[in-house]
């Protein structure tokens, strides 16, 4: 057990910061229920958040609704607001689960998720569903494979640029990892690409998306036997063609799975990758590493542990690159007989900017998913999973700062609008008065 985090003292040095410095992440309000108050209890998982560039935000998740599993968006202000009712995501009739989001700078966004029809062919696959800034969906859902081997147990990922355009990626059973990229308009960019056909399986595909709309892909890759394991990816023009072949983002030690990779990418193509890997040779105990890379993809040093707490396993990182070339990493741990989450910040040279701040817990020690996104310069939005020591679940989102920034204060509803005041009587005209 370590010390609480003195997020208090990082307020106070933040206060003190020049407006166009960055700060490690302070706490803006405690975290708040996703999902409306009446269906809490029954329960929601698998969330993911997206923010625009003015700090509003949206959370997709799943909620274990009968007799299907739904997916559901709620968006908020950047006073941490819901802002309007939540937006259900796929057809109501069939199993949705899954999502995963992604937003423009104006805030329209998409949700790719895993969806199974009833009956018929396909029986599984992904669609993808846009919408516009003011939550209204735009066309129908687009299908990037419906040959009916699509999601093996395992989310889509999705990125998307500047002017709404698209990747998505995902695994096509048995274990093979896909993409399909769209225009802006959803159209699609170019045909199916399988990104790897060995036989080795992949997992957990994860897309870094610069604001012009290239971008990299990576996931976990099974390694042969007796041969080292690492993390792949594959480079991409914003036209969705390849720009280059498979290449080693890490490469580990023999017959050695890494992960939950996952990337994050700047708008000057600048990337962090964070992935699970043994804390040394000798554990069996897993840390989150890190490593940053050059425009072009090249490494800029070796990897280096994200987390300073590793008397526990620490798990399941998500990334997101800010506009300066630092990033904002979110991961969770094992703390005791509890399951953290935490948010760390590192400056654009890879400098952790303080220690890793305590952004959930779980008392159950059930894994919480933990997701974060920013409008690129002051605001972060963290979603996760949160269990009540098992008897169900329910997704929270929570709002920290990692810069000086003038939040607007939350919207407040002025309640039922007063009655008009009665006009006042007009005065009685003068009585006529006869002629003499």
């Amino acid at each position: 057990m370590f010390a609480p985090r003195l997020t208090l003292v990082a307020a106070v040095m933040a206060a003190s910061l020049p407006a166009a410095a960055s700060a490690a992440p302070t706490k803006v309000a405690d975290p708040i229920n996703v999902a409306p108050d009446a269906t809490v209890p029954l329960g929601q998982f698998y969330p993911d958040v997206a923010m625009a560039s003015d700090g509003s935000f949206a959370v997709s998740y799943t909620e274990a609704d009968d007799p299907n599993e739904q997916v559901w968006v709620q968006r908020f202000t950047a006073g941490f607001a819901k802002l309007g009712q939540r937006i259900p995501v796929g057809l109501v009739t069939q199993r949705n689960t899954q999502p995963s989001i992604a937003m423009a700078p104006d805030g329209r966004f998409a949700v790719a998720f895993q969806t199974f029809p009833p009956s018929g062919t396909p029986s599984q696959l992904v669609e993808v569903q846009r919408f516009a800034a003011d939550g209204t969906p735009v066309g129908a859902p687009l299908v990037p494979d419906s040959v009916n081997r699509d999601n093996d147990g395992e989310p889509p990922a999705l990125a998307m640029a500047d002017d709404g355009r698209l990747a998505v990626a995902w695994i096509v059973s048995p274990s093979t990892l896909s993409l399909q990229t769209y225009n802006a308009a959803g159209a699609p960019q170019t045909a199916v690409q399988p990104l790897d056909t060995n036989a080795q399986p992949h997992a957990r595909p994860s897309i870094g998306m610069a604001g012009d709309g290239h971008f990299v892909v990576t996931a976990a890759a099974t390694p042969a036997i007796s041969t080292p394991g690492g993390v792949p990816s594959w480079r991409f023009h914003a036209d969705g063609t390849p720009d280059g072949t498979k290449t080693p983002l890490y490469t580990g030690e023999v017959n050695t799975f890494y992960a939950d990779p996952t990337i994050g990418m700047g708008d000057d193509g600048r990337s962090f990758l964070a992935f699970d890997g043994r804390h040394d040779a000798g554990s069996f105990e897993s840390d989150v590493w890190g490593m940053r890379f050059d425009p072009a993809g090249t490494p800029l040093g070796g990897r280096f542990g994200v987390s300073d707490f590793t008397a526990y396993p620490q798990v399941s990182a998500d990334v997101e690159v800010t506009d300066d070339g630092g990033a904002l990493v979110a991961y969770e741990g094992q703390n005791g007989t509890q399951q953290w989450g935490y948010l760390r910040r590192f400056t654009p040279d890879g400098t952790p900017d303080g220690i890793e701040e305590n952004v959930s817990s779980s008392a159950s020690g059930a894994l919480q998913m933990v997701h974060v996104d920013t409008d690129g310069r002051a605001r972060a939005a963290i979603a996760y999973a949160h269990s009540f020591s098992g008897a169900f679940n329910e997704v929270m989102v929570g709002r920290w700062n990692f810069a000086p920034v003038s939040d607007p204060p939350p919207a407040v509803d002025p309640g039922p609008a007063p009655a008009p005041a009665p006009a006042p009587a007009a005065d009685p005209a003068p009585a006529a008065v006869a002629p003499p």
